[in-house]
């Protein structure tokens, strides 16, 4: 079901021109539309969703520098190749997946994996995909304890105990109002990354010719930092995790589009945003790339190079990065749960799901995700695959049927 403590149509459908929510049966059941498809496109909706997307897959490990580091930056000069195939994939799989969503209409978004699947690996990918959406936000609020000591000199649990609590009061406020605030914090994010990214690129470009990136690269960077040993695949992974993740919360912001179009262009607007936030950051630790390689928080120490203030304005927009990307995975987490309680239970099930959060996020879950995320991407880049082919099928069946 839609988020019940959303309203009954929220920005994106209160026009009408959204079909009602349905079952997956039910959605593909036709191969035609029951009605033309309206071409609308809200260009505010197009901002608000791609917004949300780019804040969606952020997280603490973009916000950091360290997933950049890792996927791309370690492979040398060949990672600004692995970033601009990364791009791409986002651009197209999010447009695809939008789109998909808002054709749908689902009463539950993550029945999504069922359209492309079948029912019975799409039920199996939609559990996978929500424990593994439970286990990053456990991460991500595990996370907020240390990046709040280090800022303010408080106990790690404050920063744990407010993360949670503030995911719990905007989940609680519904889906709408989630996406209006996640949706400004996406793009901030992004510009601040750009610009800072932009300064160190142009201030250090002189020193991009000394650095260890065109040839033999650094034995740490090579056995201690990349992911795998090949950037394309490196590249691929990278959206594949990222985009398990969020299919069933962009299945439900394509749901809530005016129409397939506005879905879609939210969908390749938002990859577009992540797509150059990844090459500046990529940019920026090229330029300074011994300086960076061995660092836990490459964009806080870069930032620094800058200014004392900038580093700590990094520290923020990672803060900020984790809660963008707990909160809707909280949200998808709680939106599972109550397809099996009645609306009453909105707030029971909601305070429960953070009781939890809040308590797993005292334990050292980070070790056990790093082991997990190679098995999630080849899932991931399994799915991408399968979303093509479903694409594809799709559009010739219907150019037959016409």
């Amino acid at each position: 079901m839609a988020d019940p403590a959303a309203g009954s149509h929220s920005a994106g459908s209160a026009g009408g021109d959204s079909p009602e929510p349905t079952t997956v049966e039910a959605a593909t059941a036709n191969a035609a539309p029951v009605k033309p498809e309206s071409k609308q496109v809200r260009w505010t909706n197009v901002g608000r969703f791609a917004g949300a997307s780019i804040a969606y897959l952020i997280g603490s490990g973009f916000a950091t520098g360290q997933e950049t580091l890792q996927f791309f930056a370690s492979f040398g000069i060949v990672g600004l190749l692995g970033g601009v195939i990364s791009t791409l994939l986002f651009i197209v799989v999010g447009a695809l997946i939008m789109r998909k969503g808002h054709e749908l209409q689902l009463e539950l978004s993550s029945e999504v994996f069922s359209a492309y699947v079948g029912r019975f690996l799409g039920t199996a990918l939609e559990w996978f995909a929500v424990l593994y959406s439970f286990s990053v936000a456990v991460i991500m609020v595990s996370g907020s304890g240390a990046v709040f000591n280090q800022l303010t000199g408080l106990p790690n649990w404050v920063g744990v105990v407010g993360m949670g609590l503030l995911g719990f009061a905007t989940v609680l406020a519904g889906l709408e109002r989630l996406v209006d605030i996640i949706g400004t914090i996406g793009p901030i994010i992004i510009v601040f990354t750009v610009i800072v990214g932009t300064i160190i690129f142009v201030r250090d470009f002189g020193q991009l010719g000394s650095q260890p990136i065109f040839g033999n690269l650094p034995q740490a960077a090579v056995e201690d930092v990349q992911v795998t040993g090949n950037f394309v695949v490196s590249a691929v992974l990278y959206v594949s995790f990222n985009m398990l993740l969020g299919m069933v919360f962009f299945s439900q912001l394509g749901k809530e589009a005016t129409s397939k179009r506005e879905a879609g262009i939210a969908g390749a607007v938002g990859g577009l945003g992540l797509g150059v936030g990844v090459l500046m950051i990529t940019l920026a630790i090229l330029t300074n790339f011994t300086l960076a390689l061995d660092k836990e928080v490459p964009t806080l120490v870069l930032g620094q190079t800058i200014h004392p203030a900038v580093g700590v304005a990094f520290g923020v927009i990672v803060m900020l990065g984790i809660y963008s990307t707990a909160t809707p995975l909280y949200w998808v987490v709680k939106n599972q749960a109550m397809a099996f309680a009645p609306r009453s239970w909105n707030f029971a099930v909601t305070a429960a799901i953070c009781a939890v959060l809040i308590a797993c996020g005292f334990l050292p879950f980070g070790v056990l995700v790093d082991k997990v995320y190679g098995t999630v991407g080849y899932v991931g880049c399994a799915l991408i695959v399968v979303i093509f082919a479903r694409t594809i099928y799709d559009a010739v069946r219907r150019r037959r049927a016409a």
